[in-house]
Order: C-alpha cells, then sequence, then structure tokens
C-alpha cells in the first residue's frame, strides 16, 4: 500500500519543495556560523522541516473528500471559532495581540486554520449557489460566515488576519 500511495504523490512539486527548503537551511546555516546567535534560528528551522514533512507524509494518507461533506465543515468552522474564542483568554501575547496558543513552546496561532476553514466552507456555499451567487441573501449568508471569525480576530487585535479572511470572501 505505501508503494502504491508513494507512486501517486507528485514528487516534482515536493522536489521543488525540499530543495528551496535545503536553500533555507543552507543560508540559515552561513549566517549562524559567522554568527553564532542565529543557530537558533538554524535549529528551529530543521526542526519545522522535519516536523512539517511528517505532517505532510501523514496528511497525504487522508481521503480530502471527507472536508467535501457539509456537517464536517460545520464543525471545523464551529471548532475554529471555539479556539478563536479560547485564545482570547488563553492564549499568549505578543507584540500587543493575543493571537497565539503556546505548544510544546511554539507559538501557534488558530486564525491560520480558520482561514482553511472559511476557505472550504465558503466554497461548498458557492458550489451550489453559484447560479444564484449574485442574489442578496447568497451574499448576506456568506458575509455572516465570515463576520463572526473576522470579529474576533478584530478584538485580539490582529487587523491583517481579519483583514485577508474578509479578502477571501470578497474574492470568492
Amino acid at each position: 500500500y505505501l508503494i502504491t500511495h508513494a507512486r501517486k504523490l507528485d514528487w516534482v512539486s515536493m522536489g521543488c519543495v525540499f530543495l528551496l527548503l535545503a536553500i533555507s537551511l543552507l543560508m540559515l546555516y552561513g549566517m549562524a556560523k559567522n554568527n553564532s546567535s542565529f543557530y537558533q534560528y538554524f535549529q528551529k528551522q530543521a526542526y519545522f522541516i522535519i516536523t512539517g514533512a511528517c505532517a505532510v507524509f501523514l496528511l497525504s494518507f487522508l481521503n480530502y473528500k471527507i472536508l467535501l461533506h457539509r456537517k464536517t465543515l460545520v464543525w471545523l468552522y464551529v471548532v475554529g471559532v471555539v479556539l478563536l474564542i479560547a485564545v482570547l483568554f488563553l492564549g499568549t501575547q505578543v507584540r500587543g495581540s493575543r493571537a497565539w496558543f503556546q505548544v510544546l513552546g511554539f507559538n501557534i496561532q488558530p486564525v491560520e486554520f480558520v482561514k482553511i476553514i472559511v476557505i472550504l466552507l465558503l466554497a461548498k456555499f458557492f458550489a451550489y449557489r453559484h447560479i444564484e451567487s449574485y442574489r442578496f441573501y447568497n451574499l448576506l449568508v456568506s458575509g455572516l460566515y465570515v463576520l463572526l471569525p473576522t470579529a474576533l480576530v478584530l478584538i485580539q487585535p490582529d487587523f491583517g488576519s481579519a483583514m485577508v479572511i474578509f479578502l477571501i470572501w470578497f474574492g470568492l
């Protein structure tokens, strides 16, 4: 099964990505060679590359079609909104914005997951209403999907991420 799965992967794209990652590590290593304070960035980048590669490998086994079910998308949306609410109370403050969770020494920003969830949810919403997407009702309902996460992100305050969520809605 692993060999069959490996044959289906896009090795050209993955090779390009890993080439860019290797170049970034070489750049950081070169900077760390001249200035030892950069060594921590080299280590952190290497850790993220290894963790990300493992995540990509594991997620490649996921059947993405489960994300097309409306119930799954609504559930993910609710989880995303709950995370945005939780970060307001439990998150760590970085540069005046309470938008991150500290997990294993790393900061994770839930709004990045919410952006992907909003894209999937709006794509599903408009896929069934593509002929009538110009109607005010459809624009209003889709705007309400975006309003709650955008408002929660503005409370953090993170105007840049709120603008990205708004532009995702505006673009779709």
